[in-house]
């Protein structure tokens, strides 16, 4: 990864969710603007209707895979038995007298872990928030005009596709630092 591109995924990940709104804010000024000039048109009301429903059920549904994801860390992290002292003082010994240590137990006792962990509370936080306002549209405000339905759709979609791709995107990470932990052991 080029040193540019890892500036601005420091950048992006030091307050992700502010920049997840900032992409929806442009994208729905885009859509606004191309509706105005005619060079898109609204979709008929029943469509905007499901299409709510499906964004609330796809952000329900990807907040329980994040969480279950969320839940399986926290459960390895109770369940190990190494800690930041126990790896350095490890990195230090002489290879006959190193402790074999498994290399997601070092990624448990790492700085990585709780930048996850931040990260997948905070996807799911924004997949429930969807999911919550799209189910309130229909419930509750079901008598506002059809662009507000849609604009919500649209701003959904492309919230529940930044925040997948984070937790994808935190997720390569974790596989990268496995692998730079395996070569390390390896040399």
């Amino acid at each position: 990864m080029s040193q540019l591109s890892k500036n601005i995924f420091d950048y992006y990940f030091s307050r992700p969710v502010v920049w997840d709104l900032t992409i929806v804010l442009a994208f729905m000024s885009l859509y606004f603007f191309l509706l105005r000039e005619c060079l898109l048109i609204l979709p008929d009301s029943d469509s905007i209707n499901t299409l709510t429903l499906e964004v609330s059920n796809i952000a329900f549904t990807s907040a329980g895979f994040v969480l279950t994801f969320l839940t399986l860390l926290i459960t390895f992290k109770v369940g190990a038995n190494v800690s930041k002292e126990d790896i350095k003082k490890n990195q230090k010994e002489k290879d006959a007298d190193k402790k074999k240590i498994n290399i997601f137990d070092i990624f448990l006792a790492s700085d990585y872990y709780n930048e996850t962990i931040r990260h997948l509370k905070n996807a799911i936080k924004v997949l429930i928030a969807i999911a919550l306002i799209g189910y309130l549209l229909k419930l509750v405000f079901i008598s506002l005009i059809d662009e507000v339905h849609h604009f919500f759709n649209i701003a959904g979609v492309v919230l529940i596709s930044a925040t997948l791709l984070r937790c994808l995107v935190v997720l390569t990470k974790i596989l990268k630092f496995h692998e730079q932990e395996e070569i390390s052991e390896s040399s």
